[in-house]
C-alpha cells in the first residue's frame, strides 16, 4: 500500500487474527445471509459481510460518568482500515458532501432479529472512485447513503457503532450536515439504499478541496488493488483478511 493511502487510514493496523471457534462460525453464518440477501435484492454484487454485534464494556467506552449515548459495538471479520479491502468490497466509492438528514425518524434495520436504528443522509457525489452494482452513481447526482446509527427506538438515546476488528476497536460518529466525506457504499436496490460498508471507515472525512483531491487519488490507487475479504477468508482461512 502506497503512502498516500496511508496518510488517510490513519495508518495500517496489522493483524491480530480472529482464531476463536464462534468466529469461523460467524463467517460461514455471514455467507449465508449474504447469499440470501443477494437473491432478495436482485444486487448485481454482492453485499459485504453483516457485522456481529457485541457489548460494550463500560470500559471500552470510556464511560466516566454524566449522560453518554448508547454504544453498540460490532465485529468485523477484516480490517477495516485496510482501504483495497474496503473498496474491494464496495459497490460505490466517492467523495460526496452532506446536504440534510434525509428522513424525520432513523430507519430501522433489515436484518433479521435486531433493532438498531440506521440514519439515510441525502449526499451530493462530488468525485467518483469506484461505480458498480444495480446503481452506480455518477457526478452530480444525489445518492441516499444510509449510516448505523441513531436515535435508539428502545432507550430514545443517540445511538453510536464501535468497531472492532483484527484485535483493533474505533468508535464511530454521527455524519455532519455540509461536511464532506469519502464514502465506500454497497448498494440496496429494495431500499434504494447507498450503505456504508464499513464504520467509520466507510466515511472518511475530508476537510479542505485540496483534500478531497488527495484522498480521491488515494482511494483510486487503493481500488488498483481492491481485494475482497471474503475471497481472502475463503482462500487463506479467517485471519486472512487481518493480514
Amino acid at each position: 500500500m502506497g503512502s498516500g493511502v496511508d496518510r488517510y487510514s490513519g495508518g495500517r493496523t496489522r493483524a491480530i487474527s480472529l482464531a476463536a471457534a464462534a468466529g469461523v462460525l460467524a463467517w460461514v453464518a455471514l455467507f449465508v445471509w449474504l447469499g440470501a440477501s443477494q437473491e432478495e435484492s436482485g444486487a448485481a454484487s454482492a453485499a459485504p459481510p453483516a457485522p456481529r454485534e457485541e457489548a460494550a464494556s463500560a470500559a471500552d467506552r470510556g464511560d466516566a460518568g454524566g449522560p453518554r449515548p448508547d454504544v453498540v459495538a460490532l465485529a468485523y471479520g477484516y480490517d477495516i482500515q485496510d482501504e483495497r479491502l474496503v473498496v474491494g468490497l464496495s459497490d460505490n466509492v466517492f467523495a460526496g458532501r452532506v446536504e440534510r438528514v434525509a428522513a424525520s425518524r432513523p430507519a430501522r434495520t433489515t436484518i433479521p432479529g435486531e433493532g438498531r436504528p440506521q440514519t439515510p443522509y441525502a449526499v451530493r457525489v462530488l468525485a467518483v472512485v469506484k461505480s458498480t452494482g444495480a446503481d452506480p452513481l455518477g457526478e452530480g447526482e444525489t445518492a441516499l447513503v444510509n449510516r448505523e446509527g441513531g436515535l435508539s427506538p428502545k432507550t430514545g438515546r443517540q445511538q453510536v457503532v464501535e468497531a472492532h476488528y483484527c484485535g483493533q476497536h474505533t468508535i464511530d460518529r454521527p455524519l455532519a450536515v455540509g461536511g464532506e466525506y469519502l464514502f465506500s457504499t454497497y448498494y440496496e436496490r429494495r431500499r434504494k439504499l447507498h450503505t456504508l460498508v464499513a464504520q467509520p471507515t466507510g466515511a472518511m472525512p475530508i476537510d479542505s478541496e485540496e483534500g478531497r483531491g488527495a484522498i480521491v487519488a488515494a482511494y483510486r490507487l487503493a481500488s488498483e488493488r481492491q481485494e475482497n475479504p471474503m475471497t481472502l477468508a475463503r482462500e487463506g482461512g479467517e485471519g486472512a483478511a487481518c493480514d
